[in-house]
């Protein structure tokens, strides 16, 4: 135990500013806000698998939470519940995030290496300088959670526990959509000696499948799902190699205001990790093969994140979807935290000597250098992020969106005349209609696949409008209206698979069978 607090204790000091008072302003920061308050909303309406954010997209709604990585919302959600604000949920949530992987981390490095090498160990994976980007200044909670998981999924490779894998891989996928896509396949492949770590592996992806299956099928509904060009986010090698700090954006060129550094100490070990590697013949073949891969991951790595790597990133358009070239430093972050558990474990007073200088050059990015005293209502009530998707380029707006974005009907209309109706929930709405003759409903709702329409209990269809917002026709006289979201036959399907998924999984804690 004792142990344990030495490893944790710097972290903990490292995320104290996250569980402090004021908020601190990050690149993502405020988008997380208002979708925690979205996702909130749609979970006290009773929708605990939200899909639609109804207040964003002037008013009209978006199917924001269909490709937005869910399991962050619902953290966030759940400190909300106990009675914090918005923006310190978000905070919490970004320290939760870091603390645990650390946790996890440290019971990694101590099965696999020693308890004594883990504590160093952990020290340099929880002061590797992309932490503190990812916390203080871009405010990426979904990628401090993905890391999370995958730590919770190499602790269970090491302990030999393929149920815990398997919960580890689908919560991974539900933390960030881009590092599960680089993520879960390494798995996989780690994964391939081991049968039942691979059983694990298909119920984890299986336990996630209600929310990635229909991500997939439904980005024909949308347009804008990849805003970013990743041609003007390469770094420079001299980003890369030379220490650097700051909060502002990445730009093309070289004046990007944050930092793309792999860190002086992390460079230390990946030298000592090369020398250490040739010169040690006695090394278990499983060591020598975990090392060399960590320091092909970290060459590969730091090559795609430059220019020069630029024809392969047109060669596989699938890179694209990583948006940043310099994403790419989540993965040398884990390399360089498996050479630090091997580095420590082989040279026990260099790990110590690098633990302290981990902690002594990278202190001062742990501290933020700006803060804000502000209220939610502050951040909920600003036009730029609600009028919009609440992400960057307004991602994920309809495809039938058409023409001025910022065009909101108010109300149900008929004929230009405005129409009363109850709001049952965000997505459900009742109308007592008198026609006096036949014509078109125009709904104040964006159009989309899983919206259903019934006039006295028969199903009408439903069509989207110049704007891309629903329309329905409606008959002469009396009739009762009712317009909802349901789950299509795919979102359905997803849903069945995850249950069926979790069955497993819980049935093999149950059982303790060790092939899960």
């Amino acid at each position: 135990m004792i142990a344990f607090f030495l490893a944790f204790i710097p972290a903990l000091i490292a995320a104290l500013p996250l569980f402090g008072s004021r908020f601190i302003p990050t690149h993502d920061g405020e988008y997380h806000i208002i979708r925690f308050w979205q996702f909130y909303k749609m979970l006290s309406a009773g929708d605990w698998f939200p899909r639609w954010a109804p207040d964003l997209n002037v008013g009209l709604g978006v199917p924001l939470f269909t490709f937005n990585y869910p399991l962050p919302n619902y953290i966030g959600s759940a400190f909300h519940f106990i009675g914090m604000s918005f923006a310190d949920s978000f905070k919490w949530s970004l320290g939760l995030g870091y603390l645990t992987a650390v946790i996890w981390y440290y019971l990694f490095a101590k099965k696999v290496f020693g308890t004594k090498p883990a504590i160093a160990a952990t020290i340099i994976f929880s002061y590797i300088p992309y932490w503190f980007v990812y916390m203080y200044v871009r405010g990426s909670v979904g990628e401090v959670w993905a890391v999370s998981f995958l730590m919770l999924a190499f602790a269970s490779l090491a302990y030999n526990k393929p149920q815990t894998f398997a919960i580890a891989v689908g919560l991974l996928i539900l933390s960030h959509n881009i590092l599960a896509m680089i993520f879960v396949p390494m798995l996989f492949i780690i994964a391939l000696r081991i049968r039942p770590m691979i059983v694990g592996w298909i119920a984890g992806v299986g336990l996630a499948a209600y929310f990635w299956v229909p991500a997939l099928y439904e980005r024909q509904f949308v347009v804008g799902l990849n805003t970013v060009n990743y041609r003007d986010h390469f770094a420079a090698l001299v980003q890369i190699l030379f220490p650097s700090w700051g909060s502002g954006y990445s730009v093309l060129g070289i004046s990007d205001g944050m930092s793309f550094q792999i860190g002086i100490v992390s460079l230390l070990i990946i030298g000592a990790a090369a020398i250490l590697l040739f010169k040690k013949n006695r090394l278990a073949p499983t060591i020598k093969q975990m090392v060399a891969l960590s320091l092909f991951v970290i060459i590969a790595g730091s090559f795609l994140m430059t220019e020069y790597s630029a024809f392969l990133w047109r060669a596989v358009p699938v890179l694209g979807y990583l948006q940043f070239p310099w994403r790419l430093l989540s993965v040398i972050m884990i390399a360089v935290s498996v050479l630090a558990g091997f580095v420590s474990h082989v040279t026990p007073k260099f790990g110590i000597i690098l633990a302290l200088c981990s902690v002594f050059f990278v202190f001062s990015y742990t501290r933020p250098v700006t803060y804000e005293s502000r209220s939610d209502e502050y951040y909920l009530s600003r036009d730029w992020f609600t009028s919009g998707t609440s992400s960057l380029g307004d991602a994920f707006q309809t495809q039938w969106k058409q023409g001025d974005i910022n065009y909101s009907p108010q109300n149900f209309s008929v004929s230009e005349r405005s129409i009363d109706y109850t709001k049952l929930n965000p997505v459900s709405y009742v109308l007592l209609l008198h026609a006096s003759i036949s014509g078109t409903l125009i709904a104040p709702i964006a159009y989309y696949p899983g919206w259903q329409a019934n006039i006295d209990g028969r199903s009408v269809p439903i069509s989207p409008g110049e704007h891309g917002t629903i329309t329905l026709p409606v008959h002469e006289g009396d009739q009762l209206l009712h317009i909802r979201l349901d789950s299509a036959p795919w979102q359905q399907a997803a849903g069945i698979t995850s249950l069926l998924s979790l069955l497993f999984i819980v049935l093999s804690f149950i059982l303790r069978k060790p092939t899960i």
